[in-house]
């Protein structure tokens, strides 16, 4: 069952740039192309600018799986009436497995701009200890 993070906290504390960083260096590792920085640099601006929004996710069952699968919603940057999106599967230990992209440059693994996006945000999230917020909104405010 998905979850909204604005309704039950994601719970990856300790997932940073330095995972969206190694998830990248996979890509250039195994292709050799190196455009995966501007990637990056694009996904930070698509992020900053609003672009990504109706972040969920499915927790792991652990019997079956250790990871989060994370799904959202990316705006086209030209195309404005245009959203694509992007998934992530992250393991409890905070390593990014894949990620796809309903974007042209997307696919199985995608190493788009939108995908950055999503993960800037996931890591904002974090960073913010958004996730203690809801907590105790949930805990002071509902029984």
């Amino acid at each position: 069952m998905a979850h909204s993070i604005g309704s039950k906290p994601l719970l990856l504390k300790n997932f940073n740039l330095h995972e969206i960083l190694n998830y990248s260096a996979k890509f250039s590792s195994a292709t050799g192309n190196r455009s995966v920085a501007a990637n990056i640099s694009k996904g930070l601006k698509l992020f900053g600018d609003k672009f990504v929004s109706k972040i969920s996710f499915t927790e792991p069952d652990f019997l079956r799986n250790d990871d989060f699968f994370i799904q959202g919603f990316v705006k086209a940057e030209m195309k404005k009436k245009v959203t694509y999106k992007p998934s992530v599967q992250i393991r409890t230990t905070c390593q990014v497995i894949s990620a796809t992209c309903t974007c042209p440059a997307g696919g199985t693994p995608a190493f788009c701009k939108h995908v950055f996006a999503f993960l800037h945000a996931i890591n904002d999230y974090i960073a913010k200890k958004l996730y203690e917020a809801l907590n105790f909104f949930r805990s002071h405010f509902f029984i």
